[in-house]
């Protein structure tokens, strides 16, 4: 994940809600069923077209999380 992929809140908005963009998924799927020989595959998201995204709600918990991870690295630079 990268921190465009991530939409937060302002800290002092009342709905603590962030967003999430997704891209691909990597199930772990067992080494017999990929084409690698790795346990996980990466795919496009199921029931979307190639290249497409999905956005899904992020807890107030990992916003917070993810503000302070963000902060982190930042400073960190």
């Amino acid at each position: 994940m990268r921190v465009e992929d991530v939409t937060l809140p302002e800290p002092d908005a009342d709905d603590q809600w962030c967003e999430l963009l997704i891209h691909t998924a990597t199930p772990e799927v067992g080494k017999q069923w990929t084409d690698t020989g790795e346990i996980h595959e990466q795919r496009d998201l199921k029931g979307r077209a190639e290249g497409e995204t999905r956005t899904v709600p992020g807890h107030p918990a990992l916003t917070r999380i993810l503000r302070q991870h963000i902060a982190d690295e930042q400073l960190n630079r």
